[in-house]
């Protein structure tokens, strides 16, 4: 029994540790609200035309879409490393609003597949590949990475309005 709880406060202090959002430019963390966990994107364009903005620009910043549903108005990408041994892919939800589109982001997180290899040479535990997490704000450590990190993807996307929401 000590012999699992030590390898379970290993296997935390691991996904935890040297995690910082210190490479999240300030003017950008300063102003995502403790609680968030996802954001939503405002524009004029019409949703289609919002759809395909959104799905260029994340293509653009080296995102693999791993599902599509143009007709829905839903993507998501795959994982993509966006540093510290952290992964993010993006949800993305474009949907008409009462001036053009909305479009929503959520993001989940995983580790590197090299991190996962070390953990599990490290401690046994498989981690790596095999499930993600939401990515949030409210956190600390690789979900809230991986939110800051999506939080400067979105807003280098043409939008009119950006909003930070907790759902």
């Amino acid at each position: 029994m000590l012999s699992k709880n030590i390898t379970f406060i290993l296997f935390a202090l691991i996904l935890t540790s040297c995690v910082t959002t210190s490479n999240i430019p300030t003017e950008v963390s300063s102003e995502i609200p403790d609680d968030a966990n996802a954001i939503e994107l405002y524009s004029t364009e019409s949703p289609s035309d919002f759809y395909k903005t959104i799905y260029q620009h994340l293509a653009s910043e080296g995102f693999s879409i791993s599902q599509e549903n143009s007709e829905m108005g839903t993507f998501s990408t795959g994982f993509k490393e966006v540093g510290q041994e952290t992964t993010l892919k993006i949800d993305v939800f474009v949907e008409k609003d009462n001036n053009g589109s909305k479009a929503t982001l959520r993001g989940s997180w995983n580790v590197t597949s090299s991190m996962g290899a070390g953990i599990t040479a490290a401690t046994g535990a498989s981690l790596g590949g095999t499930s993600a997490e939401r990515a949030s704000w409210d956190q600390s450590g690789r979900p809230k990475v991986a939110f800051g990190e999506m939080a400067v993807i979105a807003k280098e996307i043409e939008y009119q309005k950006l909003e930070y929401i907790s759902d």
